[in-house]
Order: C-alpha cells, then sequence, then structure tokens
C-alpha cells in the first residue's frame, strides 16, 4: 500500500484537500480528528491534560476547553510540549492502527493528514508527502473567518510551525491552493491519477 502524507501551513487547506480526496473514496487518516478522538472526555488523555494544565481547563461536560488551552499552549512553548508530550503518543499510536488496518484490508492508496509532519520528523514514514501551499495572506484572511481569532492567536500558530516554504521545498508533491477551489480540484485529480498508477 503507498502511504502518502499530507501537510501544509495553518489555514493553507490540507482539510479541503482531504476532505476532496476522501470524498472520491480514498481513505484519508486525520491527526488532528485523532487528537479530538484522544481528549473525548473520560480518556486518559484528558486525564493526563486536567493533571498537568489543572481542572480550569474542563468544562461541565467532561470535556476539554479546546479553546482555552489552545490559546495556553500556542503562546507558551513548554506548555505545547507538555500537551504534544500527552497528546502526540495517543495519536501515533491510532494511526498506525488505522494503517495496518487499511493495509490489511487491501487498500492500495491511503493518505495521511498530519499538520505536523515535518515539524515531527515522520517524512521518511511515508511513500511520498503533498505540501498545501498558500501565501501568508490568504492563511491569515482564513483564520481570521474559520476560526475568529485575533491576530495575536493566529501569530502564535503560524510561528509553532514550520515555515510553509521550508516545507514545500521538502515535498514530493505541492499543490497550490492561492486560486480558486477548481484549480485546487484540478490539481488534487491530476495528483489522484498519478498516485494511482
Amino acid at each position: 500500500m503507498k502511504w502518502i502524507g499530507i501537510t501544509g501551513g495553518i489555514g493553507s487547506g490540507k482539510s479541503v484537500v482531504s476532505n476532496y480526496i476522501r470524498s472520491k473514496n480514498f481513505a484519508v487518516v486525520d491527526a488532528d480528528h485523532l487528537a479530538r478522538e484522544a481528549l473525548l472526555p473520560g480518556s486518559e488523555c484528558v486525564r493526563q491534560v486536567t493533571q498537568a494544565f489543572g481542572q480550569k481547563f474542563l468544562n461541565h461536560k467532561g470535556e476539554i476547553d479546546r479553546s482555552a488551552l489552545g490559546s495556553l499552549v500556542f503562546s507558551d512553548p513548554k506548555a505545547m510540549s507538555i500537551l504534544e508530550g500527552i497528546i502526540h503518543p495517543y495519536v501515533r499510536k491510532r494511526a498506525q492502527e488505522e494503517r495496518q488496518r487499511l493495509q490489511k484490508s487491501g487498500t492500495p492508496l491511503a493518505f495521511y493528514d498530519v499538520p505536523l509532519l515535518f515539524e515531527k520528523r515522520m517524512e521518511k514514514d511515508f511513500d511520498a508527502v503533498i505540501v498545501v501551499d498558500c501565501d501568508l495572506r490568504t492563511r491569515i484572511e482564513r483564520l481570521q473567518k474559520r476560526d475568529r481569532l485575533p491576530m495575536k492567536a493566529i501569530e502564535d500558530r503560524i510561528a509553532s510551525q514550520h515555515p510553509l516554504e521550508e516545507k514545500v521545498q521538502k515535498a514530493s508533491y505541492v499543490l497550490n491552493n492561492n486560486k480558486d477551489i477548481k484549480h485546487l480540484y484540478n490539481q488534487i485529480e491530476t495528483l489522484l491519477l498519478s498516485l494511482s498508477s
């Protein structure tokens, strides 16, 4: 089975790419989804997060207040490191389980959408890596619209990742997401044909 990584900077359009690929009946494992799964109420990860950061990050339903926790970790590298030490082992284990499940089922081509692929030095785990590229101004506009974050929070999130230009340099394939959605979809279609052959 070909195992293809999908990455890019925050707001570059990774989710749009992954959702389109999924709509074409390809298997896509999503690291962000696995991270949300790790933080389901009552989980071991939730217990560790509240132990590390305090009960103030739990709401009345026993759910992690992701917004409050995000504000903390994106402005405090030490807190980010602690959170990653709790969540990333779970995400790695689940992604590996999904990969093995897909391989056993005979899936010829599968994708893993993982924002921190290069930051966590995972590139050697993949047969190829797709980077979704987009200019900084457009990414900031998308984040303001999508997440309604103040500029400082957006800057902190962007700064927490490697520069997108570095990711583009390391990519096997680059999808340019500076134009309209049709342009992006056309690039994805061409890439899927190439990867499927």
